[in-house]
Formats: structure tokens, sequence, C-alpha cells
């Protein structure tokens, strides 16, 4: 048997101008303003992102919580910056991404480092 698939498009949804103006720019803070239930409800990720209705992801509460687990450990214990050239100039990152089912960034150069040697060790383990 055959079952038909039907994909949310995700991509049109986050650029919906109506939602989000100047959708393709890069506006965290676009979150942060105040505006009415129903369009808050429809600008948050969350009402999406996992998929829709009967079909979400059963795992979507502890995906939200292992990210927020994993990025608050690594903000805590990580300095993270541009990188920089043999001479210290900060090489800015070339924003491209792959053309595929999932959006992923091409690789780019970063600079990641411990923030002390306790945060060394506590990551080591």
């Amino acid at each position: 048997m055959v079952a038909p698939q039907i994909f949310g498009n995700i991509w049109a949804i986050v650029r919906d101008e109506k939602l989000y103006p100047n959708a393709h720019a890069f506006v965290p803070e676009r979150f942060l303003e105040e505006t009415d239930d129903v369009t808050k409800k429809k600008m948050d990720p969350k009402s999406y992102v996992f998929g829709f209705g009967r079909r979400r992801c059963p795992g979507a509460n502890l995906t939200d919580s292992s990210l927020w687990y994993l990025m608050v450990c690594m903000m805590a214990t990580l300095d993270i910056s541009k990188a920089t050239d043999d001479f210290g100039n900060v090489i800015e990152p070339k924003v491209d991404f792959n053309n595929s089912v999932f959006r992923i960034p091409d690789p780019f150069q970063v600079d990641i480092r411990p923030r002390s040697e306790q945060a060394l060790k506590v990551i080591s383990h």
C-alpha cells in the first residue's frame, strides 16, 4: 500500500512577508515584538518546525529541551568568535547554504575556545 505524503513548505512559511517583514534578513528581534496572540502563535517557530496536527513529531519537547541545554552549556563553557588570519585580521564568514532537502550552512571558519581550564576539564569528560 502506498500512503500519500504531504510535506509542509516551511521555507515558504517563514518567508511570508505578511508575518515576517524583510523575511530574508536575519532579524531575531522580530520574535520579541509585541503582537496580538493570533499573530504571535503564527510567528512562533514551534508551531510549524516539528510538523502539524496529529503528525507533529512526538519528540519535539525532548528536542527543544536538549537543544536549549546544549546551547546553554556551550555559552557557559566556550568563547565563540569570528576567526582571524595570521595577521590578526577578522575573517568575515561568508553566509552560504547548500542546496539540499535540509538547509545546512556551508563550512566556514570560526574560533571556538574553552573559557578556562576548568571549562576544558568539564567538556573533555
